[in-house]
């Protein structure tokens, strides 16, 4: 499984780099797999006890396999036998005590062991095996990992069927992130009976293959970061017609902007998900009060809440997506790109970034619909008029997206976003916040419904216009609490302090 060990004396059957990196890299990959199904299998619906030693011994057995070290120090060796006593100590008791204090301790022993064998590590120096462990896990670290991870594939078919390449890519990078999509929109009530009635449906083997699948990409990302150094300072690489395997020839196949194709797969996904959850909300995106005050539906407040603040964060997110790939994708070859040439990415793919962006702003706009119930429910106030233009701007920007989708080449979308921002600001802040909440607090009451008054007398002399409303002008205690409250006493402010006007007499 070592896809860059040490260098190899010249054999018949492995004449160069290029027939055996096929073979490694299938070795990895088949190694990972076989790992992330065994581990599943052990652990699938089951207890900590005997399957815990198994799997440990099978992680270690990888770990030796993947790093393949010239010798095993007692370090390492004691690490080894460490992680397998404690695994034994979870067969042998069966209580919480073992439990909490073995497992942990051989999972952490597990966890520093690749680098104990990389490094051969020496008893003076196995005080930093937790920091050279740590090391290994370095933002840049990773990122190479990752990438010489999904360049796996390619080295394993030989550089055959690229675009089929670019596509399992594109499924297999998607996973995580519509994953993430799904953990967001699966707060919404709907959505989440959705879900579980899916999982129900399928049953439990995609839930095994998928959680199978993650796993060995960890086992495999994992088997990367702690790769032995290229070239041993001890030795000089075998001449001849071997040729030596540079740390850059790996990651090779990956290097680069995103195909395509593969950031095709990832949209895709991700706007499959919003299209299942419009459809699943079908019915209710746009339900109104009846559907509220139906017999067994939500209440106002959890009709309202229900998920919004994770469809808020997956709108916002959506657009990230988008213009992250415009930066990710793959440039054609062409002199200049103009504004009106979807470069790149081709017609299919800005279809399906305008799909995802129309399906987000479809749900954005249910929940304008939503919080317009609640404020007639339970009356207006600042905070849910600030949630008003928070959705108002989410809008905006997926318009301004879905421009840019449509036109690659406009230079202009950061700027437009933050004029954007600006102008919402300049826009909110000349609105009369206050003046509104009372307002609207007051035709509610106008018509029957309750009033909050000691939030009403909270607000500002900016609120001192509805003083004429009618429904004040039929109540004179009110009016004089509202009078009171934004026409009092102001002359104990200064002029550095002067806001807002007084009430004419």
């Amino acid at each position: 499984m070592d896809l860059a060990g040490p260098t190899l004396p010249p054999t018949p059957a492995l004449s160069s780099f290029e027939v055996s990196a096929p073979r490694r890299a299938a070795f990895a990959l088949a190694g990972a797999l076989a790992l992330g199904v065994s581990t599943q299998a052990l652990f699938w619906r089951a207890p900590v006890g005997l399957n815990f030693l198994v799997w440990m011994l099978l992680s270690v057995a990888a770990s030796l396999v993947s790093v393949r070290p010239r010798r095993l120090t007692p370090v390492g060796l004691g690490v080894v036998v460490s992680a397998v006593l404690l695994s034994l100590a979870v067969v042998r008791f069966a209580g919480q005590w073992t439990l909490a204090i073995a497992v942990p301790t051989a999972l952490a022993l597990l966890a520093v062991l690749p680098a104990a064998l990389r490094d051969e590590v020496e008893l003076a120096a196995a005080v930093r095996l937790p920091v050279d462990a740590l090391r290994a896990l370095a933002p840049d670290a990773a990122i190479r990992a990752v990438r010489a991870a999904l360049g796996l594939p390619t080295v394993a078919l030989g550089g055959k069927h690229e675009t089929f390449k670019q596509v399992l890519r594109g499924l297999a990078f998607g996973v995580p992130i519509t994953s993430l999509f799904v953990v967001l929109l699966s707060a919404d009530v709907d959505f989440g009976r959705f879900l579980v009635r899916l999982e129900r449906r399928l049953g439990e083997g995609v839930s095994f293959t998928a959680w199978a699948l993650i796993t060995a990409a960890c086992a495999l990302v994992i088997h990367l970061l702690y790769q032995r150094p290229m070239r041993d300072p001890s030795r000089e690489p075998v001449r001849g017609a071997y040729r030596h395997h540079e740390p850059e020839a790996l990651p090779s196949a990956t290097a680069g902007a995103v195909a395509v194709s593969t950031w095709l797969m990832v949209v895709g996904q991700v706007a499959a998900v919003f299209a299942a959850f419009v459809a699943v909300n079908l019915r209710s995106l746009f339900g109104g009060d009846a559907l509220v005050r139906a017999p067994g539906s939500l209440t106002y407040a959890k009709y309202l809440h229900a998920g919004f603040g994770q469809l808020l964060c997956a709108s916002a997110l959506s657009v990230c997506l988008v213009v992250v790939g415009h930066g990710l994708l793959r440039p054609r070859k062409a002199p200049r790109a103009s504004a009106a040439d979807p470069i790149p990415g081709g017609r299919l793919l800005v279809t399906a970034e305008c799909a995802l962006l129309a399906l987000t702003a479809v749900t954005l706009a249910s929940c304008v619909q939503r919080l317009a119930i609640y404020e007639d429910a339970y009356g207006a106030t600042r905070l849910r008029l600030g949630v008003a233009f928070v959705l108002l701007a989410v809008l905006a920007a997926l318009a301004l997206t879905i421009v840019k989708a449509l036109r690659r080449g406009w230079s202009s979308y950061g700027g437009a976003l933050a004029s954007l921002v600006v102008l919402l600001s300049i826009v909110a802040s000349w609105f009369n916040a206050d003046a509104y909440v009372a307002r609207t607090n007051l035709d509610r009451a106008a018509r029957g419904k309750p009033l909050d008054i000691p939030y009403l007398t909270s607000l500002s002399a900016d609120a001192r216009g509805v003083l004429v409303h009618p429904r004040v002008a039929v109540d004179s205690a009110l009016e004089r609490a509202l009078r009171d409250a934004y026409c009092g006493d102001r002359s104990d402010r200064g002029w550095r302090a002067l806001r807002g006007g007084g009430c004419s007499n």
